[in-house]
């Protein structure tokens, strides 16, 4: 019996260890909506820091869009429009969990 107890705070270190591992930091980019596809559900975006790049996100149907404070759906995006996305970093692929769409520049 002895010799379970410290596997069992093991598996216990690991199983919870993993689940924190797996759930990757949020991170924010900012820019100008390059394509969107509502079909594939992609996003491409421009990034408004130097050096520009272009981020491809893939989103979930559970994403949130927000517009002028109110709940969207991924047809409401437009090109041109500029957004900040709060994403996290699965290996080369970039998950939107939440997209804002910014007030235009007066």
């Amino acid at each position: 019996m002895r010799s379970r107890i410290p596997m069992l705070g093991l598996v216990a270190v690991l199983v919870t260890g993993g689940a924190a591992l797996a759930a990757a930091p949020a991170r924010e980019a900012s820019g100008q909506i390059k394509r969107v596809d509502a079909k594939t559900r992609t996003l491409v975006v421009e990034e408004t820091a130097k050096p520009r790049h272009e981020l491809t996100f893939k989103l979930a149907s559970d994403v949130q869009i927000v517009s002028a404070g109110k709940t969207e759906t991924i047809s409401a995006l437009k090109t041109g429009e500029r957004v900040k996305v709060d994403y996290a970093a699965e290996g080369a692929h970039l998950d939107a969990q939440r997209v804002e769409v910014m007030p235009a520049k007066s």
